[in-house]
């Protein structure tokens, strides 16, 4: 796992054909984002887990980036896991000055737990997967954003929505 400022976030997306603009980090009203398959997790953050888990696990996975926008609660609990899992690479920075985290394919399950974590803390964060064009924002507001640059995988994920029976939201064309 590398750790990125978002300057440095916002550079490894573009180079990976995810056009982002250097100072800020992906926000759910870009359209890559927005005009996608969008369902509410309220009270079903288990199944918005074992979704994330299930659509990455079944993805082509080379790399990743979980790129953390928003911590709304700021609960010092919440942020002393966050800070002990970047603890473990060495990483000393706080997570306002170097949100984004790059995974590797043999780090798969961390970039999964990382995600994870940001739905049970509630935390905005945007996701994009380089191989399978995966795109995926959650939201504070229990709402995940979850698409892909690939058609093909689009109908795989709404069909996956479908399976875990999570209630679709129409499309706020921005």
């Amino acid at each position: 796992m590398k750790i990125f400022t978002n300057s440095e976030a916002a550079t490894w997306c573009n180079d990976r054909g995810f056009q982002c603009h250097a100072a800020d980090a992906p926000h759910w009203r870009d359209p890559r984002i927005n005009n996608c398959l969008q369902f509410v997790t309220r009270d079903k953050n288990h199944v918005a887990e074992a979704f994330i888990r299930g659509l990455i696990g079944s993805a082509e996975f080379d790399e990743a980036i979980v790129w953390l926008t928003d911590w709304p609660l700021y609960r010092p609990d919440e942020m002393a896991v966050i800070r002990r899992f970047r603890a473990s690479i060495g990483e000393a920075r706080d997570l306002i000055d170097a949100p984004a985290h790059v995974f590797d394919r043999q780090e798969a399950d961390d970039c999964i737990g990382l995600f994870n974590l940001c739905i049970h803390y509630y935390f905005d964060a945007f996701m994009f997967v380089t191989n399978s064009n995966l795109i995926a924002y959650n939201s504070h507001d229990e709402v995940q954003y979850v698409s892909s640059l690939s058609n093909d995988e689009q109908q795989k994920i709404k069909t996956v929505v479908e399976n875990y029976n999570l209630e679709l939201l129409p499309l706020q064309r921005s």
